[in-house]
């Protein structure tokens, strides 16, 4: 279910972030999307921690796209899965302060 918020789904009573990966990064990783619970019920706050994984996501992805241009090989799926454990660590940890 949509939630009105571009990377929000709610999926029964929690809410998920959800994220496309450009297409270039997504052949590499053979990876199309990007789900990860928000571990939350509440709208307000997975809102707000959507919006700072939309950001730190983004932030990495910049980087990601840049190395690529300069002819650097895409992060493998387990790279991949370390940075997304990472930052939604830190997402939700900064949640709870």
């Amino acid at each position: 279910m949509s939630t009105g918020h571009l990377h929000l789904v709610k999926r029964g009573a929690r809410y998920w972030w959800r994220r496309r990966i450009p297409v270039a990064l997504a052949r590499a990783l053979s990876v199309a999307q990007l789900r990860r619970s928000l571990g939350t019920r509440d709208p307000v706050v997975a809102r707000r921690r959507a919006r700072r994984a939309s950001a730190a996501f983004d932030e990495w992805l910049e980087t990601v796209e840049k190395s690529m241009t300069d002819g650097r090989r895409a992060p493998s799926q387990e790279e991949l899965k370390r940075v997304l454990d990472d930052l939604f660590e830190q997402v939700l940890a900064d949640g709870e302060m």
